[in-house]
């Protein structure tokens, strides 16, 4: 396994990787609507999705490395300790202890907040530092990676950017479905008749639309010959 492992170039897993990421993002946004878009969405919807998460996530990672927090501050002063004390060892079973009742009870709010934004964003939150302190405590990684700054940042994209492109693509979606951020349209037929919808988003040559309340998804060709006018935001 090892020796496929070292057969895959570099940037093929880093492609794929962030193709993951993309398909992450997209999975967040459009769950949201209850839709399935598996047979609309192309290669090249894929990779535009990751741009804004990778981007946050890298200021999520300098604001880490400027401020230092006040947890991931202390983490650093005790690693430089050979063991662990016996009150840093309490300290992180109650640490562990602590996420997985935060998990538990993120399962058990789930089906009453899921449209709610700030669930959302309070448990991507969490989950994000919670994995990325475990992720740069890994015994193996210290010794392959000695420096925390550089540990810090290998944890910023292989835990923090999954989450903020899933969470970033849900929390989008949520503010259009709330209408708290929304782009309308007026769609004019060859009928002569129009109707004001709001923009969901662009998948392959389709755009997607939906009533204010939610109840109505519609998809046109962006090919057609209706005429599709932007509003307002």
């Amino acid at each position: 396994m090892k020796e496929i492992v070292d057969k895959i170039p570099i940037t093929t897993i880093l492609i794929s990787y962030l193709f993951i990421c993309g398909g992450l993002y997209i999975i967040g946004f459009w769950t949201t609507f209850d839709l399935d878009i598996t047979s609309f969405i192309t290669l090249t919807d894929i990779p535009k999705s990751f741009i804004l998460p990778f981007v946050l996530t890298n200021g999520f990672y300098l604001f880490n490395l400027l401020f230092k927090i006040v947890m991931v501050r202390a983490f650093k002063d005790s690693e430089t300790q050979e063991q662990e004390t016996k009150r840093q060892r309490i300290f992180w079973k109650i640490f562990d202890t602590v996420v997985a009742v935060t998990f538990l009870v993120a399962i058990i709010l789930y089906e009453d907040n899921k449209l709610n934004t700030w669930f959302w964003w309070t448990f991507a939150t969490i989950f994000s530092y919670a994995f990325l302190i475990k992720m740069v405590r890994v015994k193996e990684l210290k010794r392959l990676v000695p420096y925390f700054d550089i540990r810090l940042y290998i944890g910023s994209v292989l835990i923090v950017l999954p989450i903020a492109c899933f969470s970033i693509g849900k929390l989008t979606s949520l503010n259009i479905y709330h209408n708290q951020s929304i782009m309308t349209l007026k769609v004019n037929t060859d009928k002569g008749t129009n109707e004001t919808l709001k923009l969901l988003g662009f998948i392959g040559d389709k755009v997607i639309v939906s009533s204010l309340d939610n109840k109505r998804v519609i998809f046109i060709n962006q090919t057609s010959k209706d005429q599709i006018e932007i509003l307002k935001k």
